[in-house]
């Protein structure tokens, strides 16, 4: 990072890593402030005042270039710092979206026949039981202590995950069948012991697919109830807002407009109209033998409670298709 204080660079990222925990997350948005700032020198900006959103679209346009072969994913990473930063809603800047049939993580199986042969060893036994019922990160499974297995409200049981992406503190929610095999694991650890050793840990085995798998499980889970319970979908959607004010509180005290947005945003995207893939996501669904229309409520269940992710796009193209 440029040492200058006044640097576009630097107030760019004083601006942009506002709240950030997570070490990964930072860097991320430091190269990418120190790219935008580099680009923005070509043009002659080296003030933040101004950096607008005219100006961010161009850069936009600038990543999309054929000769540069950015994906969506990469070109969204470069863009989201710097909207932040300048308060602009990445909603309103033209970029590629992000489409299944680009995504690899956790789905090039064939690349992988080491981690596919470990996943059938007894040394990988637990881990691989308890990823199937709880789906979080590699790092996160890492950092697992005997205590993060809790009871929370409405009886409902929890991973807590104390370091999560970006460095949130997360619960991810276990399905009622899972309950007994995660706590059996739980409880077989010493108080203040990591869940799994050093050895345990080191693999190659596919854990984003398992987390895949994971989110359709739940998914399938809140479908069925909400299709067959009366009275389900108020009260699930009751409580995925109650979450979100808690989780938005800081932002409800520092911006309260921006804070509505958000929530209206949130709450639109639980509405009863299905949620229907479209072009590439819709293709993909079909080869897969998927299903092209799906309940928001559910989704959002998913995205919320087992993936963290409060967005159903992320939730339907990384994971459900």
């Amino acid at each position: 990072m440029s040492r200058n204080k006044n640097s576009l660079q630097f107030e760019l990222f004083k601006r942009a890593s506002e709240g950030l925990k997570g070490n990964t997350t930072r860097k991320q948005y430091k190269y990418a402030c120190k790219k935008f700032a580099s680009w923005c020198k070509e043009q002659g900006i080296k003030q933040i005042e101004k950096v607008d959103k005219d100006l961010i679209q161009k850069y936009s346009n600038h990543l999309q270039e054929d000769h540069f072969k950015f994906s969506a994913g990469t070109i969204h990473t470069y863009l989201a710092p710097i909207c932040k930063a300048c308060g602009v809603n990445m909603r309103d800047i033209n970029k590629p979206r992000r489409k299944s049939n680009t995504i690899t993580k956790g789905r090039q199986e064939a690349e992988n026949p080491f981690g596919k042969l470990q996943e059938t060893s007894p040394e990988f036994k637990r881990l691989i039981t308890l990823q199937k019922a709880v789906g979080i990160r590699r790092n996160e499974l890492e950092n697992l202590k005997r205590e993060d297995f809790i009871k929370g409200e409405y009886g409902i049981y929890y991973v807590h995950v104390r370091k999560g992406k970006g460095g949130k503190e997360t619960f991810q929610m276990i399905l009622p069948k899972d309950v007994p095999i995660v706590k059996n694991i739980f409880e077989e650890v010493p108080t203040g012991h990591n869940v799994f050793s050093k050895d345990e840990m080191n693999n190659k085995i596919n854990l984003h697919a398992l987390r895949r798998e994971h989110a359709n499980d739940v998914y399938q889970f809140f479908e069925n109830i909400i299709l067959t319970v009366n009275g389900f979908a108020r009260s699930l959607r009751e409580r995925l807002i109650k979450m979100f004010e808690r989780g938005n509180y800081d932002l409800y005290k520092a911006n309260p407009q921006k804070y509505e947005a958000k929530l209206k945003r949130f709450i639109d995207d639980m509405n009863d109209t299905p949620y229907e893939l479209r072009g590439e996501n819709k293709k993909r669904a079909i080869q897969n033998g998927k299903p092209v229309i799906y309940n928001r409520l559910a989704l959002m269940a998913v995205s919320v409670l087992a993936l963290s992710h409060w967005r159903l796009d992320v939730t339907v193209v990384n994971y459900i298709v």
